[in-house]
């Protein structure tokens, strides 16, 4: 007879705060983004993951963003708008939005997972 181990389910946060107990640096912590998709729908209290989307994309104005990549992506935002973005600036477009709401979810989990940690 053959044993088979089931793999149980378990909260992404959970996962993260046992590799952070295990020797896992919180400061380096860095969500995947479909892990961004994942945190959202566990930890984001009923609300959409646009919702975070666009609070991610937002960070993108915060004083401490790179102004180039700032400035960069509002010329793109016009491009967009006017209908004359090309096909590799709409995913260097993409990129930048991505990368921010990277940065946003995974800053958001390493409060999270800092609030679970033992002093």
């Amino acid at each position: 007879m053959n044993a088979v181990v089931k793999p149980k389910w378990r909260r992404l946060k959970t996962e993260l705060v046992e590799d952070v107990k295990f020797g896992a640096p919180l400061e380096t912590l860095q969500l995947e983004a479909d892990e961004c998709v994942t945190w959202a729908d566990e930890e984001g209290q009923g609300e959409l993951f646009a919702h975070h989307f666009l609070d991610g994309v937002a960070e993108i104005w915060d004083k401490d963003f790179d102004p180039n990549v700032r400035k960069r992506f509002d010329d793109l935002c016009k491009k967009v708008m006017d209908g004359t973005i090309s096909a590799d600036e709409l995913i260097e477009w993409r990129d930048i939005q991505r990368a921010a709401v990277i940065d946003y979810f995974s800053s958001w989990a390493r409060r999270e997972i800092e609030q679970e940690l033992p002093l």
